[in-house]
């Protein structure tokens, strides 16, 4: 990082280079090819607790110029820094205003069905499309974390690397899957690496003609499905864990389902 700070020339801002400044105490130290989901999201929650997602955006492009800058410079694998910046662009896509891209319902159950060849990847993307957990929530679930309340998660959130806590409910197809699941002894649910499971769904939405689709959008089909179902701004903005409700303000134009309903008996 301070490597690419250097090579910037003297046309750039002084507050662009401040930026640059801002994140060694956060990213300075993590290896490149460790710079996943877990960790950048880990970043954002601590550093940007109460930004507009405007500047978080802006913040994650600059980790994406870093990361292709690092790539050029042969500091880390091309394959890897492709990995990386998916989890990059995933990232902005949950603080891009502009980005609004999800499934209908039977589009999304056909994505989440064509990984019943493996039950590992079948029970992520249930987990990733009904609950809208992030990926690396999703990742670093244990059994413990499935109660007869929901799932329980947390997010790291401001200077003082606060956990705060959320559950979201339980959907009864998660809950049918967790029956038949075997559960493993160690701390994690899933041992599946965050590279495999993207190769794969990567595959799966080329196959079924789903073009322009993240992982991170599952949480924009949760989000606006939730919304269509009648849910409000702010109980959205609490299920997917957004302290800030501007984030979840994006949702506020999909009119659900129940007042088209309505209008139509005017």
């Amino acid at each position: 990082m301070r490597l690419y700070q250097g090579r910037r020339g003297d046309s750039d801002s002084f507050k662009d280079l401040s930026a640059y400044r801002l994140m060694l105490p956060h990213l300075g130290k993590v290896p490149l090819d460790l710079l996943d989901t877990l960790v950048l999201e880990r970043y954002v929650e601590v550093r940007h607790e109460h930004s507009k997602p405007s500047t978080i955006e802006r913040d994650l492009t600059r980790v994406r110029a870093i990361l292709r800058f690092a790539a050029k410079k042969g500091l880390v694998s091309a394959a890897r820094v492709a990995d990386n910046l998916a989890s990059v662009s995933d990232l902005v896509g949950e603080y891009d205003d502009q980005r609004m891209r999800w499934l209908e319902q039977g589009q999304r159950d056909e994505l989440i069905n064509w990984f019943k060849f493996d039950a590992e990847l079948h029970l992520i993307l249930h987990i990733l499309m009904l609950s809208g957990l992030r990926l690396g929530e999703c990742l670093r679930l244990a059994p413990a974390d499935f109660t007869g309340a929901g799932i329980q998660t947390w997010s790291i959130k401001g200077r003082g690397r606060k956990r705060r806590h959320r559950t979201v409910p339980l959907h009864p197809r998660i809950r049918q899957l967790l029956s038949h699941y075997p559960l493993r002894s160690s701390e994690r649910m899933f041992c599946m690496s965050e590279t495999t499971l993207r190769r794969y769904f990567t595959e799966a939405c080329e196959r079924l003609g789903i073009n322009d689709f993240r992982i991170h959008d599952c949480r924009h089909t949760y989000a606006v499905h939730l919304r269509l179902a009648g849910a409000d701004i702010d109980e959205i903005a609490k299920l997917l864990g957004h302290t800030n409700i501007e984030t979840a303000s994006r949702y506020a134009n999909i009119v659900p389902a129940r007042v088209s309903a309505l209008t139509g008996r005017l």
